[in-house]
């Protein structure tokens, strides 16, 4: 995780110089095309399967990472680096489950108020 933020640091413009810091060790500006949005969905090749069954594990993209990219594997909850992915950038897993425990939490309160009791607190 370190790593990859130190990545996005380097590759970032600086307030004194204008440039990166890639750009002042490289000459040259970094590449962007592997920078994907923070928290979308994404596919990673499982190679460890048997050939018969899916190949494809759904993930959640964390950041960069030297050889490959972050991902989040929900289900056994550990973060892992691929190479072989497939982004959906437009596509956000966890906005669901924020918006599920928020309803979830003020559930009791917006039935006290549909039947008209007064909501405890």
């Amino acid at each position: 995780m370190l790593n990859a933020a130190v990545t996005l640091i380097n590759e970032m413009l600086n307030k004194v110089t204008g440039a990166s810091s890639f750009r002042a060790v490289f000459n040259r500006d970094p590449d962007i095309a592997r920078f994907y949005p923070f928290g979308c969905r994404v596919l990673w090749h499982d190679v460890k399967e048997n050939k018969l069954e899916l190949r494809a594990k759904e993930g959640i993209y964390i950041a960069p990472a030297s050889g490959g990219h972050l991902i989040l594997n929900p289900f056994s909850h550990r973060v892992i680096t691929r190479r072989d992915t497939r982004f959906y950038n437009r596509e956000f897993p966890l906005t669901k489950t924020i918006v599920l425990s928020i309803r979830s939490s003020y559930r009791r309160q917006a039935e006290a108020i549909l039947h008209g009791d007064k909501a405890s607190d």
